[in-house]
């Protein structure tokens, strides 16, 4: 889904949470999900106002990208000269093939 999306429906929710806000959580939590929006969403719209939170995302936590090592980038362009357009998943499909031994 649409980062841009997302953020829209997040703010749509808090800026209709807080001017209903008398009414209710179980007012908005009805209303947004006639309009099928997760629970989680709107719970979570809910509690960052009540938290008085940012309402933008913050980044998650994921794997860090990792650079290949100069060693390791020269091993793999020698391994692969001369061999245009063979994948690496066909390479070692290849390799099984060859070193199978039938009686």
């Amino acid at each position: 889904m649409d980062k841009l999306i997302e953020e829209a429906r997040r703010k749509l929710i808090v800026e209709f949470y807080d001017s209903n806000r008398e009414q209710g959580k179980a007012f908005t939590v009805k209303y947004f999900t006639l309009m099928e929006i997760a629970r989680s969403t709107i719970y979570d719209g809910i509690s960052r106002i009540e938290n008085r939170d940012l309402l933008d995302r913050k980044p998650g936590s994921g794997r860090k990208r990792s650079k290949m090592s100069e060693k390791k980038r020269k091993l793999l362009e020698e391994e692969e000269v001369g061999k245009v357009g063979q994948t690496l998943k066909k390479k070692k499909k290849s390799d099984h093939t060859k070193t199978k031994v039938c009686p």
